[in-house]
């Protein structure tokens, strides 16, 4: 790495950096435990110099060849050599994508415990995305998405000609990811629960609802009403609603004010979510900080029994709470299946959702293709480069392993098994 970034300050310190690189150690050692059971010790030392080459590419592009990323796993000087172990991980057929995917359930189901003996209530935050493959036609499982790169470049700008009206769909792949922190989050930072990805072409065709539902079938079975789950709009329906209640989960979902549901208010006919509390006065106000504006806002906060709109008999009785922001803001309409009997509970459940935001912070860094740069311009390579971007100095640091130089792992300590990678 070039010494004059270090003398310039442009990127983080040594101490921080050779920190992290010990952070993510301690976040990859149980996954490194359990792929050396039946992993050659050669192949799990290409997926530790894989992940931090990851890590100091982070911008995406960077690493779509295969050929590039090889030069990063080792040197550009041996970049054929670092393709070669790449491929070698890659197509071993004694690993899968399952193993991954076991290792961040684990990790989930320890968050839960520490979330339980703290005291602290489990939210389970729901997003789904798009991974834009814009130049690739050669995998047949890739599907058609809808661009939001091009929605966003495709925006009328002054002095230019009009941009195509119509939705501009590319090759790629959907996303489905869960999120499991707690609600007042004092107990750490968010855990990735699971993410999946899913195609509707090909031969592994699917659809959004299968996928959805497939995971909310895993996560009842897995935690039941430990956790409550926090949904955005995309899942409000009365599709997805009946699935939740048939399943007797705890959930808030932001309930769209144009889509109806049932009330007294409206002589238990279908009306549409904002008319059912037309009128009715806040219970409550409280100033709560605008981060996006970074000023203090006003919010009144009020709740109303509502059912579903197609639950004639009033067996499942939900809530409505609303949250009004203020003049010239959409109210939060937030149906929870949880109870309301004070202002306090009114409150807990707008908490709840705003904490929502948390998946919006973690999951755009792994699937935007515009990565952070730094304040030069010029570079996208990650802080952490200034403690692993000579690939010796990680073969060193693998090296001095010593399960690994005996060719097999141990479990770490209890005192590193508590720590997170924040």
């Amino acid at each position: 790495m070039d010494d004059a970034l270090l003398t310039q300050d442009v990127q983080a310190s040594p101490e921080v950096a050779v920190q992290a690189r010990r952070q993510l150690e301690v976040f990859l050692q149980p996954l490194l435990i359990s792929l050396d059971q039946h992993l050659d010790a050669r192949l799990v030392r290409t997926l530790v110099h894989t992940i931090v080459a990851l890590l100091q590419w982070r911008n995406r592009p960077h690493g779509l060849l295969l050929s590039e990323l090889g030069a990063y796993v080792l040197s550009p000087a041996h970049a054929p050599a670092g393709t070669k172990r790449l491929s070698n991980l890659l197509r071993s057929a004694k690993w899968a994508a399952t193993d991954i995917t076991s290792y961040l359930w684990q990790r989930a189901d320890s968050r839960l415990k520490e979330l339980a003996v703290a005291g602290e209530e489990a939210l389970v935050i729901w997003d789904s995305s798009v991974l834009e493959k814009p130049e690739s036609l050669a995998s047949p499982d890739l599907g058609s998405i809808r661009s939001s790169k091009a929605r966003r470049l495709t925006r009328i700008k002054p002095g230019y000609y009009s941009p195509p009206s119509r939705p501009i769909f590319v090759p790629g792949w959907h996303w489905l990811g869960l999120l499991l922190l707690g609600r007042d989050g004092q107990s750490g930072p968010p855990e990735v629960a699971t993410m999946r990805w899913w195609t509707n072409r090909g031969p592994h065709q699917s659809d959004r609802r299968a996928e959805e539902l497939d995971l909310l079938i895993q996560v009842t079975r897995r935690w039941g009403r430990r956790v409550c789950h926090v949904w955005d709009r995309g899942f409000a329906g009365s599709p997805w609603l009946k699935e939740a209640l048939a399943r007797h989960v705890r959930f808030v979902a932001r309930w769209p004010g144009c889509y109806r549901l049932l009330g007294e208010q409206t002589g238990w006919q279908p009306a549409n979510a904002w008319q059912l509390v037309r009128g009715k006065r806040s219970w409550d106000h409280r100033l709560l900080w605008d981060a996006r504006r970074h000023c203090e806002r006003r919010i009144g906060v009020l709740a109303a029994p509502v059912w579903a709109p197609d639950d004639r008999t009033h067996v499942s009785a939900l809530w409505l709470v609303v949250a009004r922001r203020g003049r010239g803001q959409e109210p939060w309409y937030l149906l929870t299946s949880e109870p309301i009997q004070s202002v306090e509970d009114a409150w807990r459940i707008v908490y709840s959702y705003a904490r929502r935001w948390q998946i919006e912070i973690v999951h755009p860094h792994m699937t935007k293709p515009n990565g952070e740069t730094m304040a030069s311009g010029g570079e996208d390579r990650a802080d952490l480069d200034v403690a692993v971007g000579d690939n010796d100095t990680v073969n060193q640091e693998v090296d001095e392993c010593a399960p690994l130089l005996e060719g097999r792992l141990v479990q770490p300590a209890a005192d590193l098994g508590t720590k997170r990678l924040e």
